[in-house]
């Protein structure tokens, strides 16, 4: 009888255990609470016109959730693509946007769409222009939030005004970084850099290729990214080329622009396997002694002779 209670207390404390250990995993994860589509807006737009769009924002709790929404412009950084929040004239469309509602109440699963009507002025210079629509959530007061992400969450406007047909070089491949010798098809280090010359915005889509002398080409795609006016982009991502064999190749880097557009960069590489390439080395010192002994007998018999003689 002792034994019994003995092992029910332990599986209870047990039980007890996990289920606290499996709540505080949850309690520290948090959740997202609204769902939002789309996320960017792409428009090509003319001067004088006026357009509407919708956005679909969506309540995932089960509780009713207030929501706010505001529009504001953003300066756009090189390199990185990250945003800088602040006041922008020349590129803005926060004076061309009108929201149907900004302030709101979405019912428990609620799903609401929001017509955005953009208005563009009369005369305003060809290029691209950008601004940001916000969704903040407004959560209640209870502890059990507390873990929920509260952040504001920014849909993108890209407005490209006038025509792109006449843009003959939009973009340019800046740096192409990848390594001469591989010893390894793991974890290839490979960095480019590409520059916006256009006035307008645009999505670049690159694609890597190894070409070998004498076998099939093999193509990668690369992670597409937008590219703003007059700025750079930078991309570095290490590439696993599981079917690259032994040989010369030339890597061709294709970049998607738009249009029909595409620039490109190539570079010859060699891939060497790290074992095939420390005995290539050998063989190479190797040949090296042979001829050096075959051109010059007398006097490496005479160094041979002061090595082991000491004099």
């Amino acid at each position: 009888m002792k034994k019994i209670i003995i092992t029910t207390v332990f599986f209870a404390l047990l039980g007890v255990f996990l289920l606290g250990k499996a709540a505080a995993a949850n309690a520290q994860e948090p959740r997202n609470i609204l769902s939002i589509s789309p996320f960017i807006f792409n428009l090509r737009l003319s001067p004088g016109e006026t357009y509407e769009r919708t956005m679909t924002v969506q309540n995932i709790l089960d509780v009713p959730l207030p929501i706010k929404l505001s529009v504001e412009d953003f300066l756009v950084q090189d390199e990185d693509g990250g945003y800088d929040f602040t006041k922008n004239d020349s590129s803005s469309v926060i004076s061309w946007i009108t929201l149907e509602e900004t302030d709101f109440i979405l019912e428990p699963k609620e799903k609401q769409e929001i017509r955005i009507t953009t208005q563009i002025p009369t005369k305003i210079p060809f290029g691209g222009y950008q601004g940001i629509i916000f969704v903040q959530p407004i959560l209640p007061n209870q502890q059990q939030y507390s873990t929920l992400l509260n952040a504001k969450v920014g849909v993108l406007v890209l407005a490209n005004i006038g025509s792109q047909a006449y843009q003959i070089h939009p973009a340019r491949i800046l740096t192409f970084d990848l390594p001469f010798v591989l010893f390894s098809k793991e974890n290839i280090p490979l960095i480019f850099r590409v520059q916006n010359n256009s006035l307008y915005h645009f999505s670049a889509k690159p694609l890597l290729s190894f070409d070998p002398l004498f076998e099939e080409t093999q193509s990668y795609p690369l992670l597409e990214q937008f590219l703003f006016p007059g700025k750079v982009r930078r991309w570095a991502e290490p590439i696993n080329p599981d079917e690259l064999r032994p040989g010369i190749y030339t890597a061709n880097l294709h970049i998607s622009v738009g249009n029909g557009v595409q620039i490109s960069a190539k570079k010859y590489i060699v891939y060497i396997p790290q074992r095939l390439g420390i005995s290539l080395v050998a063989i190479i010192i190797i040949v090296i002694l042979v001829i050096t002994i075959m051109k010059k007998p007398k006097q490496i018999t005479k160094f041979l002779r002061i090595l082991v003689r000491g004099r």
